[in-house]
Order: C-alpha cells, then sequence, then structure tokens
C-alpha cells in the first residue's frame, strides 16, 4: 500500500477516535453509547444521574458536587487541548505533504491528553464512590448492571451495517 495513503487512513482513523473526547458533559446528548477507549466526560454525567436518584445526605451532595467541580476545569482544559491537537491533525492532513515528525507528534500528544482524560475522570469517579456507603455503592452497582444489559440489548437489535 502506498506509504502516503497508508498515513492518511492511520491519521483519519486517529482522528476519528479522538473525535470522543469531544463529547464532554454539556457537549451533546447523553444517549450516546458506552465511553470509548477515551473514557469521556459522559461517564461523570452518567454517574451523576445514576446517583441523583439515591437517598444522599446533604454532606453527601455536598461532596460529591464538590468532586466533580474540583475536576470540571482540568477536563476543560483537556477538551481544549483535544480540540487544538484535532485542528493540528486536520491541518497536517489538508498540507500538500504529510509531515510524518509532525503526525507523530500529534499523536504522541493525543495519546497524552486521551492518558490524562482517563485519570482525571478516573478520579473524579473514586471521589464521588467514596462519598456513598456500602447500601448505596450495591443500589448504583445494580443501575449499571441494569444499564449495561440495556446497552446490550439495544446493540443485540442494532442493524448490522
Amino acid at each position: 500500500m502506498n506509504k502516503r495513503i497508508r498515513n492518511f487512513l492511520v491519521a483519519g482513523a486517529l482522528a476519528l477516535a479522538s473525535a470522543g473526547a469531544l463529547a464532554y458533559p454539556g457537549h451533546g446528548d447523553r444517549h450516546h453509547g458506552p465511553d470509548g477507549p477515551d473514557f469521556s466526560g459522559h461517564a461523570i454525567e452518567r454517574l451523576l444521574g445514576a446517583v441523583h436518584d439515591l437517598d444522599l445526605t446533604d454532606a453527601q451532595r455536598n461532596d460529591i458536587r464538590a468532586a466533580v467541580d474540583d475536576s470540571r476545569d482540568a477536563l476543560d482544559t483537556n477538551r481544549q487541548a483535544v480540540m487544538d491537537a484535532m485542528q493540528q491533525l486536520h491541518d497536517l492532513l489538508d498540507a500538500s505533504s504529510l509531515d510524518e515528525n509532525a503526525l507523530e507528534s500529534v499523536a504522541d500528544q493525543m495519546g497524552q491528553l486521551a492518558k490524562e482524560r482517563v485519570l482525571l475522570t478516573s478520579h473524579t469517579v473514586a471521589n464521588v464512590l467514596a462519598t456513598l456507603d456500602d447500601s448505596q455503592r450495591d443500589e448504583l452497582r445494580a443501575k449499571a448492571d441494569a444499564w449495561r444489559e440495556r446497552m446490550r440489548d439495544h446493540m443485540d437489535r442494532a442493524p448490522a451495517n
């Protein structure tokens, strides 16, 4: 396969794979499927939706709100950096020749941003879960299991392309 075509396909796949990073809460609809490999902010949105239905004390609500608020600026900064990297990638693909070194640099940057997003989101989720007692965590687990089952059923019914 021509090296230029291969590089274009790799860059295109990278662009598609990282597009999920733009799906941070407040950036679209909550009816998308499970998080992709980038573990975007949808996990926090779904967790907050599920936690909202629990019987929480005022202190728990405040702790959960603080945990999410503490991560919001960092996740927003990460999302903006991903958008900037995506623009760099598009600019590289629009050039008359593909700069391999620049492409590798953008790919490394996007990988680092994805890692940062996973860590930020994971810490936020862990902090939220730490505020819950055992029975609340059990109830949340049951909701998560039911949600995963609905998603599996939905995917099973989806037409094959």
